[in-house]
């Protein structure tokens, strides 16, 4: 079973996934919406999960602000209520790697990884750490999550991330 909820992001994206059992649901969110919209889809992530405690995968897809402003905002509480257990996000260190060399990032790109790194959570640790981007197309990798999701990643190649080096 699983369930796509669209969230009240305005001109936005902000997308919470329930999978599972339902009795003991999972949840995924992909993306933060714009960081005006953050109540109403904080909101709305409590009104479909009230009794959520984790979020297994948080995923910001990329750096324009109506998708990740939101994401910052969320991860900028003293309080959440639910634990992150990982954040697919392919910030300036991924980037880095994926073209070697050295950049610098959006002011939220780079806000953005300094947030995860201050409150320790997983960073692409499905990924050991490196760039979420595909090897070999025929061949896409394939990620079990907890409680029986299976995600298979559709994502840039590693020429591919570096390319956006000069636009991120």
């Amino acid at each position: 079973m699983y369930n796509i909820h669209l969230l009240p992001a305005t001109f936005g994206d902000s997308i919470l996934i329930e999978y599972g059992a339902r009795a003991t649901p999972h949840y995924i969110l992909i993306d933060g919406g714009p960081y005006y919209a953050f109540d109403e889809v904080f909101k709305a992530i409590q009104g479909i999960a009230p009794a959520m405690k984790t979020l297994e995968l948080l995923v910001v897809t990329h750096i324009d602000i109506d998708h990740i402003d939101g994401t910052v905002k969320m991860l900028n509480q003293s309080n959440l209520p639910f634990e992150i257990r990982e954040v697919w996000y392919n910030g300036r260190d991924q980037l880095m790697e994926a073209a070697g060399s050295d950049i610098m990032g959006s002011l939220q790109g780079e806000y953005l990884t300094n947030l995860i790194t201050e409150r320790s959570l997983p960073h692409n640790q499905c990924f050991d750490g490196k760039p979420l981007c595909i090897h070999d197309y025929n061949e896409l990798p394939v990620i079990s999550l907890p409680g029986g999701m299976e995600i298979t990643l559709l994502s840039p190649g590693r020429q591919a991330l570096a390319d956006l080096i000069p636009v991120w």
